[in-house]
């Protein structure tokens, strides 16, 4: 939710909200997508936020689409691989008998 996000990193979420609350013209004073920049082992690589993403302008109508589709991309979907190896090692140690103590 965007409320881990503010926890986790408040600069960003603060720059989000301001996107959000901004009163002038989104697109082209923002000049954004529905596309994310990432590094990848020192390579910057790009993902679409949604089917097109990448040619569609973020507006004054869509900008909280826009913060909620990063948010999901940045908390779940941009990790997804990396937790469900974790989750998997970590069933492997504790599942079963051992995980059933806790609940």
């Amino acid at each position: 939710s965007f409320a881990d996000l503010r926890e986790a990193q408040p600069e960003l979420a603060r720059g989000l909200e301001q996107l959000l609350t901004f009163d002038g013209d989104v697109e082209n004073t923002f000049c954004r997508t529905f596309e994310v920049e990432y590094e990848y082992y020192g390579e910057m690589r790009k993902a679409e936020l949604c089917p097109g993403g990448s040619s569609m302008p973020v507006t004054n109508t869509n900008r909280q689409q826009y913060v909620d589709l990063y948010t999901k991309w940045l908390l779940t979907s941009s990790i997804e691989k990396q937790f469900t190896a974790f989750a998997h090692g970590f069933h492997q140690v504790c599942g079963g008998l051992a995980l059933g103590l806790f609940t």
